[in-house]
């Protein structure tokens, strides 16, 4: 078993290690073998799969959830080493069911489908968080009832008073119109 390390986006460096790798097998047994890649889904998209295909490599792409972790110390990493993995792949490749599940790698227009999706899920989130913010911020001076998403609330915060009647400190006032 060998590790080898590729700067991450540096598809050059990758296929240049899996031909050197293919010539250093062919050098030991005589033979060519296919080179088959399993990858992790996650952030990177599947771009990285794309490529591989385009260069004739058989690549899978597993679900991260479908992978045993052990449940000892709180790990959420798969559990074993290379060794056990190469194990998973090799079960994998016989057809064995039940060894982890491949996802459907998606077109790159369907990827760019789920992106919008996942923006508007983000930046409704955020929204929420700056929205209970203010409301904290405001809270803690003794005001509630305001509403930080109606149109007049720039005039709704000039009229606000504390919860002892004193106007808004000016502080908090530039810090709520910044959220």
């Amino acid at each position: 078993m060998s590790k080898h390390t590729v700067r991450g986006g540096d598809v050059a460096g990758l296929l240049k290690l899996f031909a050197q790798l293919r010539e250093k097998a062919k050098g030991r047994t005589g033979k060519v073998f296919p080179l088959i890649v399993i990858q992790e889904a996650g952030l990177d998209g599947f771009w990285i799969d794309r490529v591989l295909q385009n260069e004739g490599i058989e690549s899978h792409v597993v679900d991260p959830a479908s992978i045993a972790t052990s449940r000892r110390g709180g790990g959420r990493r798969p559990t074993g080493s290379t060794a056990s993995f190469n194990s998973r792949s090799a079960r994998l490749q016989r057809g064995e069911p039940r060894v982890c599940s491949m996802v459907r790698v998606p077109t790159p227009e369907d990827e760019d489908q789920r992106r919008l999706c996942r923006e508007r899920k983000v930046l409704t989130i955020e929204r929420v968080q700056h929205v209970n913010r203010i409301k904290g911020l405001l809270f803690s001076q003794g005001v509630s009832g305001y509403e930080p998403l109606r149109r007049d609330r720039r005039g709704r915060l000039d009229a606000l008073q504390t919860g002892d009647g004193r106007p808004l400190p000016q502080h908090l006032k530039a810090q709520i119109v910044a959220n």
